[in-house]
């Protein structure tokens, strides 16, 4: 599961509609509660785990990556 998949089963939007720019602003569903959903998620596939600074920051599929890289959890 990559973090799209993630991002879409959360929200229950299609797979098609999370891209590469998609963040809290592009979805409407992608509230502050879905936000945390995603998050947990996030922290259980790839066994991970987020400070809240690293959560604040991850509004965004760009962001995603970019913190999971920093943990060495995708390339």
């Amino acid at each position: 599961m990559d973090i799209e998949e993630v991002v879409s089963d959360v929200l229950g939007v299609g797979r098609w509609e999370v891209v590469a720019e998609t963040g809290l602003d592009r979805l409407e569903n992608w509230d502050s509660s879905r936000h945390i959903q995603i998050i947990v998620r996030l922290q259980e596939v790839f066994h991970v785990s987020f400070s809240v600074a690293e959560m604040k920051r991850m509004s965004s599929v760009p962001a995603m990556y970019t913190v999971l890289r920093e943990k060495g959890a995708v390339a």
